[in-house]
């Protein structure tokens, strides 16, 4: 039976081989990223880095809409015992056709979600409900940016994924309460500033097109895990 069709597309004429030889691919492309268990991508950090400029962005990723970038909360383990760290992934999933750009510092997370600060939150209930965190005094906010260094951004391309991985130690686990016990576990990623271009002082300087860094502006919830302290028995 294979050979049966290989011999049709064989026999076909050039240009309908390459139509469906496009279409394999492109169907390649969109799909196979969204098989489940497909990976988690590349390092969010290795992605490559921004060269926004006020004239060179992508109008596309300008204008994509913000629901199209999703997160995927996982641990290595979901039961600990006290005095060991917490490694969590976040998996950042571009669902669109046109990259994105995103500030990616994963060292700047707090445990804690008061829905104020920007970057990588992580939002602790214990299973009554109650609300947790990391005080302020334990752990200030970040200062949220106007304007962004370059070194700092990266772009998600297309259809694509990347994962951060974030080891969380015992010492703030305890400081945000969370002893033996059961808590829910949501990540948030959150950015309020698009970045802003420096304006041209001299007047031979042409004025740039883009007024913005185009960085990706809104936030995005995970799904939530269950994690258990609890000593070996």
């Amino acid at each position: 039976m294979f050979r049966r069709y290989y011999d049709r597309f064989n026999q076909s004429d050039p240009m309908t081989r390459f139509l469906l030889l496009a279409a394999l691919i492109l169907g390649a492309v969109v799909l196979i990223p969204r098989l489940p268990g497909f990976g988690s991508g590349v390092s969010c950090e290795d992605l490559p880095r921004a060269l926004v400029t006020g004239s060179n962005q992508s109008i596309l990723g300008r204008a994509v809409d913000p629901g199209e970038l999703t997160l995927e909360l996982s641990a290595d383990s979901v039961r600990i015992i006290p005095g060991s760290s917490l490694v969590l992934w976040l998996r950042f999933n571009n669902a669109s056709i046109a990259p994105i750009t995103l500030l990616i510092k994963p060292e700047e997370y707090v445990l804690r979600y008061t829905g104020q600060e920007a970057g990588i939150n992580f939002s602790v209930l214990t299973v009554a409900g109650q609300v947790l965190g990391e005080s302020a005094a334990v752990r200030p906010p970040f200062t949220i940016r106007q304007q962004f260094d370059n070194a700092d951004l990266r772009v998600l391309g297309p259809r694509s994924r990347c994962a951060i991985r974030i080891e969380i130690p015992a010492t703030r686990l305890n400081g945000a309460g969370m002893g033996q016990g059961e808590y829910r576990i949501t990540g948030v990623y959150r950015n309020t500033s698009a970045g802003g271009i420096s304006q041209p002082t001299n007047e031979r300087t042409p004025t740039p097109v883009f007024s913005t860094q185009g960085v990706w502006v809104g936030e995005i919830r995970s799904n939530e895990i269950v994690l258990s302290i609890a000593p070996n028995q």
